[in-house]
């Protein structure tokens, strides 16, 4: 049969055939939900895998115990030794100058600068010969006063004896020009006063010898023979040489540990005196003499003044000893008081201004503040933060934290554990 001749009414009901409906929905189903199905199914799978994923648990490092030395301390009595630096300076200086004038007519071969006299040693003598005439004129005068008085106590007698007959006749208020009182005072005056004058000219023949007032070095010649001088010239310059003084700079919170002497009968603390030109080994002894009543300007330091005998050696208990100088600059190290139960250390174990690391029962760190007593320059001394059999450590570390794990050269590092060691994951070493 031809298909022409088929009506169209049958070709309409053909096209909506079941079938051809299951056949579309099939094709729809096919194109669109399937993908979207394999999607989500395939979403859904990769979240179930991700949440159901063995995970690596994350442990932290094994703690690395730092390798170090340490110092047992121990209790000890140490004297406190202060170090300081000095100038030194005569303690006996003076410029000579004659007490009369004259011409110088003798000087002795020893004033030279540098020249060591002794006490009373005669230096120089001046011209005498015009003092000495006012000494034999005073004498003369002396001679005459005399005599007037031993005529004057003989006119005395006779006096007495005129008063005695007049005694009804004179009054009392003349009595003493009866008996001569005022002439006779008035001898005896006379008569000091010639002594005196003569006195004055000895002392002034005597004062021509110009002597030395104590031990001392010469420093400076200022005149020599044919020198016309007057009480205003000066002669030479003396500087004694019984004992020299060293002006030290002490700080002012290390006073309390030098002893300083309130009167001449006290005994001030000790000194050792060294000299750079010195051997190392050499070294003179001292006392603390006085503190001075001012601060060093430029340091704000106190200022101590030490006693130095016999700078220049010259007593035979000196001999072998080096001379200490005027103006020469010295390290003093003065011996304070006993410093009881301290525990010293060096300076570098100290950190922090004054703290210091201990290691603990447990081999960890402790970071301590301690009290601080007193510094010398190599080591200070505590009395607070330790105790006794206290390890110091001595290892300097970069980067202290109280708690750190330390351990001792003859112990070795502890063994990582098993579950350290051990990861399942490359994440578990980030």
């Amino acid at each position: 049969m031809n298909s022409e001749n088929i009506p169209e009414s049958k070709k309409a009901l053909d096209s909506h055939s079941p079938r051809t409906w299951k056949q579309t929905f099939l094709k729809i189903v096919i194109m669109w939900v399937v993908p979207i199905v394999i999607v989500i199914a395939a979403v859904v799978f990769a979240k179930h895998q991700i949440d159901t994923r063995p995970k690596a648990q994350r442990q932290k490092p094994p703690q690395q115990a730092r390798l170090v030395t340490v110092e047992e301390v121990k209790q000890i009595d140490h004297r406190a030794m202060v170090s300081v630096m000095g100038k030194v300076g005569p303690a006996r200086q003076i410029t000579l100058s004659p007490e009369v004038s004259g011409r110088v007519v003798f000087v002795s071969p020893l004033v030279i600068p540098g020249g060591v006299i002794q006490e009373g040693q005669i230096l120089l003598r001046i011209d005498s010969r015009d003092y000495e005439t006012v000494v034999k004129q005073c004498q003369s005068d002396v001679a005459k006063a005399d005599l007037n008085l031993k005529l004057e106590q003989g006119n005395q007698l006779v006096a007495q004896q005129e008063y005695k007959m007049l005694t009804d006749i004179v009054q009392e208020q003349d009595r003493e020009l009866v008996l001569r009182q005022p002439h006779l005072e008035e001898a005896r005056a006379m008569l000091d006063a010639a002594q005196a004058a003569l006195d004055k000219a000895m002392l002034d023949v005597e004062r021509c010898t110009i002597k030395a007032p104590f031990n001392a070095v010469i420093q400076d010649k200022l005149v020599d023979v044919g020198a016309q001088v007057t009480s205003t010239s000066s002669l030479m310059q003396l500087m004694g040489t019984d004992e020299y003084w060293v002006t030290v700079k002490v700080p002012i919170n290390e006073l309390q540990w030098i002893t300083i002497p309130e009167g001449p009968q006290q005994e001030g603390s000790s000194a050792q005196i060294f000299d750079a030109a010195w051997d190392s080994s050499v070294s003179r002894q001292g006392t603390v003499l006085r503190l001075l009543g001012q601060l060093e300007e430029q340091g704000r330091l106190a200022q101590v003044l030490v006693s130095v005998r016999d700078p220049l050696t010259l007593d035979s208990q000196s001999a072998g000893l080096p001379p200490v100088l005027v103006d020469s600059y010295v390290r003093v190290e003065i011996a304070g008081d006993e410093l009881e139960n301290v525990f010293g250390i060096k300076r570098d174990y100290l950190h922090d201004g004054d703290y210091i690391w201990v290691m603990n029962d447990d081999n960890c760190m402790e970071i301590r503040p301690v009290d601080v007593i007193f510094r010398d320059k190599q080591t200070v001394y505590l009395v607070g933060g330790l105790q006794a059999g206290d390890r110091i450590v001595t290892t300097d570390i970069s980067a202290p934290v109280d708690g750190m794990l330390l351990r001792l050269n003859d112990t070795t590092d502890e063994e990582p554990s098993e579950q350290s060691s051990q990861t399942t994951n490359p994440e578990v070493q980030q």
